[in-house]
């Protein structure tokens, strides 16, 4: 990591210790929260961005047109 994001991490293993407890890899539930309010989400984005990751688009309802019918 570059000095700047060292200094961004505030609790070093936290994400990684929620990813354990979900029985998901980091960037698996990196991905899956990306869009989550909150720290969760924070932490998430950040990861992803760590890691030279896109963020992945929120999912789409499959089947509705744009009036959502």
């Amino acid at each position: 990591m570059t000095h700047w994001m060292e200094g961004a991490v505030r609790r070093p293993g936290a994400l990684r210790r929620r990813a354990r407890a979900a029985h998901l890899s980091v960037l698996e539930f990196a991905r899956r929260h990306a869009h989550d309010p909150g720290l969760r989400g924070r932490q998430a984005r950040f990861a992803l961005i760590a890691q030279h990751r896109p963020i992945p688009p929120l999912p789409s309802a499959a089947g509705r047109n744009r009036r959502g019918r």
